[in-house]
């Protein structure tokens, strides 16, 4: 089985939809990703809310991520497909003739899973998202950066406190995707709070080790580090118990 990849649907909540947000947090994350979960292809899924926290380099621009891992990017597009033929005209369910007035500013970007990195079976509660451009001189050094980052960088950044699992990420164009792609290059980390994070990164610097290694640093543009709590996850298993339960 290949590493997978990554679906991610980012949307804002309005001043509107605050007043509703919880009900449509409880259906988004309890029924709607466990209903896609369950079809082939997919694997897993997590719903992440953006925080302020100190460490964070930049902003999300966007609230809230439904992120779901599957075989192939074509296993999410048959399935939006086929949602929009089960239900057409109503994806949303009992939402759906609120979603424009509650929910904006929609994208959905695809990236491919490089690499996963698990030290320990902790979850942890929040991501802490590494984002970047790569700029390389010359043909080779995109290897030689992924390697790097691969081999030694993320173990190492892993192997702190409350630093649980990583994934390396890289955007897969794909004519269905919607909205800006932005940032080529994604490191997500699992941990326990933003704080877990920050600290792995003081310490790097009281160590006296430059950013990047010190290697890389003239490589990186578009650089920034945002945090985010996850509010739901699910398995296969978990999701056809879900749905099963409500039918």
């Amino acid at each position: 089985m290949n590493d997978g990849y990554w679906a991610v649907v980012k949307a804002n909540v309005t001043s509107a939809g605050n007043e509703r947000e919880a009900a449509l947090n409880a259906w988004w994350s309890h029924e709607h990703v466990p209903e896609y979960v369950t079809l082939d292809g997919f694997r897993c899924a997590w719903r992440v809310r953006s925080v302020e926290a100190e460490g964070q380099i930049g902003t999300s621009s966007h609230r809230y991520y439904a992120i779901y891992e599957v075989d192939a990017v074509s296993d999410f597009n048959a399935a939006l497909e086929m949602g929009s033929r089960s239900h057409p005209g109503r994806p949303w369910g009992p939402w759906q003739e609120y979603v424009d007035e509650y929910v904006v500013d929609w994208e959905r970007t695809y990236y491919r899973v490089l690499h996963r990195e698990k030290p320990t079976d902790d979850a942890g509660g929040f991501w802490a998202i590494v984002r970047a451009n790569l700029d390389f001189t010359r043909p080779d050094q995109e290897q030689e950066f992924n390697d790097w980052y691969t081999s030694k960088h993320m173990p190492e950044i892993c192997a702190y406190p409350g630093i649980h699992r990583a994934w390396r990420l890289l955007v897969e164009p794909d004519d269905n995707d919607l909205g800006p792609r932005r940032q080529r290059s994604w490191g997500v980390y699992q941990i326990d709070d933003p704080s877990s994070f920050a600290a792995a990164r003081e310490d790097r610097a009281t160590r006296g080790i430059k950013p990047w290694d010190g290697i890389w640093l003239s490589s990186v543009r578009d650089f920034e580090i945002t945090f985010h709590e996850v509010i739901y996850d699910v398995g296969k298993q978990a999701a056809v118990a879900a749905v099963a339960a409500r039918a």
